[in-house]
């Protein structure tokens, strides 16, 4: 018995099959080959961005510190009463135009993937105070009303005061901005407690012009508003709300706003939170003494070396530390700086990081170094001083044994603020009381009306 069977069909499906197979895996091979080199690139491109943004910040920010710190240094040289109304002019534009290129620049670090959020121990109440603050002037002149209402929330919390805060000040920037008369309320409430941590939900609530509701999405995409008049008549970039929901989403948190036109809005963020506690070294930021008195009443007669490449941000700043009664002795590269240390006694460094012939990172590496400068308590303070704002930046600083970080265009008070605390560390504090008045809660209220004139 004998079968008989054409094998040539079977044949050429069975080379056509194997041909396929190894076409798919050099396909494969091919795409991934592709998938690795568009990887390469998209990260080549970020390096490329993040080094833009950084030559970018470094170079407006350098000039916009010329200008703010000219400013100060003529508004401190008895000018006319018209010199220095066109003086504050300047000011509160270049404050503005700032305010834009730190918006611009948040969220290109964002979005690239560069923001980082710190973790420690703080106090809620220090947040609204500081806001309180900020917008005292603003207030005062649209003659608003603010309420402050935590209730059931807890003080102490660990996370990053300084994201909570810029989430909470594009809020209320923008309630104070759209309401011309009534109250702005800022609240806080939780959300979620457990034992690792709580959700607290913030809520800023205005009486001003309100938004259409079919609107309120659209504005939290960058460059948005509600209408296209809003910019012309308000002004504003549009970023601060994406900017909001970014650092909420950060944060473990969410962001919406509710608003009905002509009664007013409520724009509120969620965030996670652990629970913290008052450490043994904490202390409430003193917002009633002016930073310039303090640090004149605590440091006068001090040595400081200035160590800055740029012939007018030198002039600045020496000009503006010496009318604190410091004296300040200046260099323009790290070699130079190296020289001044090695032949005197200084009580603080004021360092810039990019500069001509040795950068301040390697001129605070070789100061390390030095003999005498060893011990935690003997250890020269050297303050990085710098355009550079992003979180490499510090983190360069601080791997070179910098002990903190002024960024440039520095303000005035952050500047003082900054010196006086490396300065002071080691001498004893004057204990100073401060009353703080605030109206009597009646036991059915749980709200907190915060004074908005100068607190005794």
């Amino acid at each position: 018995m004998g079968f008989k069977e054409d094998i040539t069909e079977k044949t050429r499906l069975a080379r056509e099959l194997d041909s396929h197979r190894h076409h798919l895996e050099e396909l494969v091979d091919h795409r991934t080959s592709q998938l690795s080199e568009a990887l390469k690139k998209a990260d080549a491109a970020n390096v490329a961005k993040s080094s833009f943004l950084a030559n970018m910040s470094h170079e407006i920010r350098t000039p916009m510190n010329a200008i703010t710190g000219l400013t100060q240094l003529l508004k401190r040289d008895n000018p006319t009463p018209k010199q220095l109304g066109q003086l504050s002019k300047i000011d509160t534009s270049a404050e503005h135009l700032l305010s834009i290129i730190n918006d611009i620049l948040d969220l290109s670090k964002i979005e690239a993937g560069k923001m980082t959020l710190e973790l420690m121990d703080f106090h809620l109440e220090e947040i609204f105070d500081q806001i309180l603050v900020l917008f005292k002037v603003q207030l005062k002149a649209k003659n608003l009303r603010v309420v402050i209402d935590t209730t059931g929330v807890s003080g102490w919390l660990i996370g990053d005061p300084s994201r909570l805060r810029q989430a909470l000040l594009n809020y209320v920037g923008n309630a104070i901005k759209f309401t011309e008369q009534g109250t702005i309320t800022l609240r806080a409430r939780t959300l979620e407690e457990r034992t690792d941590g709580v959700t607290l939900r913030f809520e800023v609530q205005d009486t001003g012009i309100g938004i259409d509701s079919n609107k309120l999405e659209e504005l939290f995409s960058p460059f948005e508003q509600s209408d296209v008049t809003t910019t012309r008549k308000f002004g504003g970039s549009g970023l601060g709300l994406t900017i909001t929901r970014r650092l909420a989403e950060l944060m473990g948190g969410e962001t919406g706003a509710e608003s009905e036109s002509g009664h007013g809005s409520t724009f509120w963020f969620s965030a996670r939170f652990a629970l913290g506690h008052k450490t043994v070294n904490s202390e409430k930021p003193d917002i009633h003494e002016d930073a310039e008195a303090r640090l004149r009443r605590n440091c006068e007669g001090a040595t400081i070396l200035l160590a800055e490449d740029n012939a007018i941000n030198s002039e600045v700043a020496s000009g503006l530390l010496r009318g604190t009664g410091l004296m300040v002795d200046t260099v323009e590269n790290g070699v130079d700086a190296l020289e001044m240390v090695r032949s005197k006694e200084y009580d603080l460094i004021l360092m810039d990081i990019q500069m001509p012939q040795m950068d301040g990172l390697e001129a605070t590496r070789l100061i390390r170094t030095m003999k005498g400068r060893q011990t935690a308590k003997s250890e020269l303070p050297i303050l990085a001083m710098t355009a550079n704002v992003f979180e490499e930046d510090r983190r360069a600083c601080v791997d070179a044994g910098m002990n903190d970080f002024v960024a440039k265009p520095f303000r005035l008070k952050e500047l003082f603020s900054t010196i006086d605390k490396w300065l002071t560390r080691d001498k004893p504090t004057d204990n100073i009381v401060l009353e703080v008045h605030r109206p009597h809660r009646k036991p059915t209220s749980q709200k907190m009306t915060a004074q908005l004139i100068p607190r005794l």
